[in-house]
C-alpha cells in the first residue's frame, strides 16, 4: 500500500509540473511572445516607439507627437519583433496606437510593420 501512495503522489506532482511547463513555455521558446519588463524606463523600447511615430508621420504627412511606450511585448523571429502600445498626441488629444516593429541588429535595420489606432 505504501508503494501505491508514493506512486500516486509522484504521479500527481508529475501532472502538475507538466501542466505548469506547458502553461509558461510560450514565453521561453523561440517564437513565443513575452512581456517587456519596465517598458517605461527601457530606453531602447522608448526609442523604438519614437521611431514608429516618426515613420508614421513621414508616410502619412501627420503631426503626431510621441509621448511614451506604455506597454510592450517582444518575440524572437529573424531578429526581434516588438509589439508596442504607444501614446502620442494628436493636437491636444493624447491617443494610443498599436505598432509592430522588427529589429535586426546585425543588419543595423529596423522596420515598422504596422501602426494603427489602438482599441485598448
Amino acid at each position: 500500500m505504501a508503494f501505491s501512495a508514493s506512486f500516486s503522489r509522484s504521479f500527481s506532482l508529475l501532472v502538475i509540473f507538466s501542466f505548469l511547463s506547458l502553461r509558461f513555455s510560450s514565453a521561453l521558446r523561440p517564437g513565443g511572445r513575452s512581456a517587456i519588463p519596465n517598458v517605461k524606463s527601457n530606453t531602447e523600447v522608448q526609442d523604438l516607439g519614437k521611431f514608429c511615430v516618426e515613420k508614421y508621420n513621414q508616410v502619412h504627412d501627420s503631426r503626431l507627437v510621441f509621448s511614451e511606450v506604455v506597454q510592450g511585448e517582444r518575440q524572437v523571429v529573424s531578429g526581434m519583433k516588438y509589439y508596442l502600445l504607444i501614446e502620442a498626441k494628436d493636437g491636444d488629444v493624447l491617443k494610443k496606437f498599436d505598432a509592430v516593429v522588427v529589429v535586426q541588429a546585425w543588419r543595423h535595420s529596423k522596420q515598422m510593420l504596422s501602426f494603427s489606432p489602438s482599441t485598448d
